[in-house]
């Protein structure tokens, strides 16, 4: 297990501002990065793309309160794929 390091630990310095962090995710469009080991695992796979699917930065691309809603009661119910 790697230890810990913050979202954006690379790109903000240990105590960001709000303003720092607004330009960063709302002008330059930052995402934190997901481990590629997180995606290996189908169900962590599926979480990964609903969380990823939530950042498009086009508000009606994102996924509805809705549909993650599903997406997690599928994972909680053991199924390896979320509905569409």
């Amino acid at each position: 297990v790697k230890s810990y390091e913050p979202a954006f630990g690379f790109k903000v310095c240990e105590q960001p501002s709000v303003d720092s962090m607004r330009d960063l995710v709302l002008r330059d469009r930052g995402r934190p990065d997901i481990p590629p080991t997180w995606t290996q695992h189908q169900g962590m796979n599926v979480f990964c793309s609903t969380i990823t699917e939530c950042w498009d930065h086009d508000p009606e691309a994102r996924l509805t309160v809705h549909c993650v809603g599903e997406r997690l009661n599928v994972l909680q119910r053991g199924c390896i794929e979320a509905p569409k």
